[in-house]
């Protein structure tokens, strides 16, 4: 792909995705609106955000994003160990909440459905197609253009927080924390997305558990409305918006490491020993750049 038309798919991507993000903002409270049972209606407004997410994969031909390569998790599922452990917290904080919930059996199932639809939404846009645009344009050559894309796509999904602003009541600097800390959460998530082959539906699952799990401790289970719920679990202090992004950067750090990086990317790993070397020491690494590809079949 030639620049020109780099330029013209990433453009398009954004262009794309605030158009999602936009008709979601303008069209979901008054989806929420249309049902007296707020769990159904947070379903459908959330169902409505899906539908666009996928409209969007499909109009952008990237439907790929959503055939996942389990095998590539061997190795790589605990990249969301942090997440696991941020799961396990929440859930224990907000079990008292879960147990004197005023909701149904079936609205706690439509509750978890809609949790994980949340996150499947965010990955789809986020991820799938914004990180996927920013691979494309920068390339995944080395090492660089892929921690830059990570980077990029992390900023663009802390920047689209910045529409809490519209939202009456909301303060400027609570919006700015939220926007600094899920930005480093959104660089986090990236690295997870590439060190498991792009799994989208892997970190889509995990993504709903915990925001389900924010959502409890919130008391979205006992009538607090979503909107009115959450904001950053930094609480607006300067040393706890550090603490969060430092814990994010040190986590996305070992995520990228070289030596598991350099596996990850097409081209920069490859059996050329027989014994599992991958790339690392003296020996040459699989790309066009070594022209291995036609004299060791072990290269992709």
């Amino acid at each position: 792909m030639d620049t020109k038309a780099r330029i013209k798919n990433l453009s398009l991507t954004i262009l794309i995705v605030v158009v999602c993000l936009t008709l979601y903002k303008l069209f979901g409270k008054q989806i929420f609106g249309l049902f007296e049972n707020t769990y159904i209606g947070y379903f459908a407004a959330q169902s409505f955000f899906a539908a666009l997410g996928i409209g969007a994969a499909v109009i952008l031909n990237r439907k790929d994003i959503f055939r996942a390569d389990w095998s590539k998790l061997k190795g790589n599922w605990a990249c969301a160990s942090l997440l696991f452990a941020m799961i396990a917290f929440y859930f224990a904080l907000g079990l008292g909440k879960l147990l004197t919930s005023t909701a149904t059996w079936w609205e706690m199932i439509i509750f978890v459905v809609y949790s994980i639809l949340v996150g499947l939404c965010e990955e789809i846009i986020f991820r799938g197609l914004i990180q996927g645009a920013m691979h494309k344009f920068f390339g995944e050559k080395n090492k660089r253009s892929v921690v830059l894309a990570i980077i990029l796509s992390g900023l663009f999904f802390g920047a689209t927080h910045l529409a809490n602003l519209t939202q009456p009541g909301t303060s400027f600097k609570a919006v700015i924390v939220q926007v600094v800390i899920v930005s480093a959460m959104g660089v986090y998530l990236g690295a997870i997305y590439y060190r498991t082959g792009k799994n989208l539906w892997y970190l889509a699952i995990i993504h709903g558990v915990y925001d389900m799990c924010g959502l409890i401790i919130d008391g979205t289970l006992n009538g607090v409305p979503i909107v009115a719920a959450g904001g950053s679990p930094a609480g607006g202090a300067l040393i706890s918006i550090l603490i969060w992004v430092l814990v994010y950067a040190v986590a996305t750090l070992i995520i990228l490491r070289p030596k598991k990086l350099r596996a990850c990317i097409p081209g920069m790993s490859c059996d050329l020993t027989g014994s599992g070397y991958s790339g690392g020491g003296s020996l040459p690494m699989c790309g066009a750049r070594n022209n291995l590809q036609g004299s060791n079949p072990s290269c992709p």
